[in-house]
């Protein structure tokens, strides 16, 4: 039976909270789960930018990664400008190092932010995650 493939963008307002579901714990949704599954990174308050997301784009799994089981995340930072696109998009980690890097620039510069918004010290935090057989 394939595996299917779940990817979750998430602008880092969202990372904050890394609790999975479970006995004695608060539900937790998808993206959380992923992020912990993968060991994803969180980030401080200061950084977090979805609130100013008008539109959201989501990284493509790339399929020779996915085929071979490949899971992992990458914070992408970023910067508005007050265009409504992100702007000086910078890779500053990743797990595996470099195999989601393309997948998550390319999502994030295609995502809108509200124009008018500036700010300088932005992240976006996207998880590459399987699930099922």
């Amino acid at each position: 039976m394939k595996c299917c493939a779940l990817i979750i963008s998430v602008i880092t307002f969202l990372s904050g909270c890394s609790s999975l579901a479970g006995p004695g714990r608060k539900s937790a949704s998808s993206w959380q789960i992923a992020a912990e599954k993968v060991g994803a990174p969180t980030t401080p308050d200061s950084k977090r930018c979805a609130n100013l997301m008008t539109k959201v784009a989501f990284p493509i799994y790339p399929q020779y990664l996915r085929d071979r089981g490949v899971e992992g995340w990458v914070v992408v930072a970023f910067e508005l400008d007050g265009s409504g696109k992100p702007s000086n998009t910078r890779v500053l980690h990743s797990k595996p190092e470099r195999a989601f890097d393309r997948a998550a620039v390319e999502a994030l510069e295609k995502t809108h932010f509200k124009e008018g918004a500036v700010k300088e010290d932005c992240e976006s935090v996207s998880t590459f995650v399987i699930y099922g057989e």
